[in-house]
């Protein structure tokens, strides 16, 4: 087992969406961030591959490219379906966020913040467990 014996402002340990994020605005403020991920990308997750609007807008103020080649499906809202009904519900307009949500698999979502992150200045770290604070 290899342990990293860098130095950092900023630990984050996890580099799904919320850790790689906070890896991304930490690096991009100035601060030396260390993030760390057990795993190794790409890796899937069985959940959260749909982003609201308000997420969306987040990830435009990040500079994550949002692009359709790079495989983000746009859609107009949730759609529900189970116990014989079927539910549709649009996306509320609202001035603040955009008008559409985005869909797109967690195996490459994550490793494309994960990697932003290391653009902005993060230390990324695949495949590091952390057992101990």
């Amino acid at each position: 087992m290899r342990v990293p014996t860098d130095d950092a402002d900023v630990i984050v340990v996890g580099a799904g969406p919320a850790g790689a994020s906070t890896a991304y605005h930490c690096a991009a403020a100035g601060l030396d961030v260390l993030l760390l991920e057990k795993a190794t990308f790409p890796r899937d997750k069985i959940c959260g591959d749909g982003l609201t609007p308000r997420a969306v807008s987040e990830l435009v103020r990040m500079g994550v490219p949002i692009r359709e080649e790079d495989g983000w499906i746009r859609n107009r809202g949730l759609r529900v379906i189970g116990g014989g009904h079927r539910l549709e519900l649009p996306w509320p307009e609202l001035s603040s966020y955009p008008s559409y949500g985005l869909a797109r698999a967690r195996t490459s979502f994550d490793q494309t913040l994960a990697e932003h992150a290391r653009a902005a200045g993060a230390k990324l770290l695949e495949a590091t467990s952390v057992t101990s604070p």
